[in-house]
């Protein structure tokens, strides 16, 4: 009824401010319903090329209920290009699956150079954090084994990653 017609305005309300030139940087978290997300793909006409297996990551995360609001989302610089998230906006899109996603608009067109150019957390970063020792081989065994316990969902071993998160989770069963 009501609250669900005040929340369908906020989400305007949120696509709007998103999708305005803003010319100094702003942040936000907005819902990002799969139809927001095609038309902010629209304005992916300056980034790296889509990445098959990254939008599968993605994908895996919205569908088993792995992902989380963080603080990286969605940037989209001061002349309306998107500058980050389009691994994000492709998974909800595909998945059908919206969700919470933190926006930074207004952004320096200069500053996509910088964004993603570290090195990525691995699982061997997270169990060290946990105090594990030889994480690398703990990190790969756990993979192995909960790989061949659900042998039957994927098709290709080799190709197939698993989260951070969910190596974390698996290692806790012990």
């Amino acid at each position: 009824g009501k609250t669900a017609a005040l929340k369908g305005e906020s989400d305007r309300l949120d696509e709007a401010w998103a999708l305005v030139l803003h010319k100094e940087p702003d942040f936000r978290v907005i819902y990002v319903s799969p139809e927001f997300a095609e038309k902010l793909l629209i304005l992916n006409t300056h980034n790296r090329p889509l990445r098959r297996w990254n939008v599968d990551v993605w994908k895996a995360k919205l569908e088993t209920g792995e992902y989380r609001t963080t603080h990286q989302g969605v940037a989209i610089d001061s002349k309306g290009v998107l500058q980050d998230g389009q691994y994000r906006l492709a998974a909800i899109t595909e998945t059908g699956i919206g969700a919470n996603v933190l926006f930074a608009v207004g952004m320096d067109p200069g500053n996509f150079d910088v964004i993603d150019a570290g090195r990525p957390r691995n699982y061997a970063d997270t169990l060290a954090l946990s105090g594990e020792g030889d994480v690398f081989a703990l990190g790969s065994t756990i993979r192995l084994v909960y790989l061949f316990l659900t042998r039957d969902s994927y098709p290709s071993w080799s190709k197939t990653k698993i989260s951070n998160h969910l190596v974390m989770e698996e290692f806790a069963k012990e």
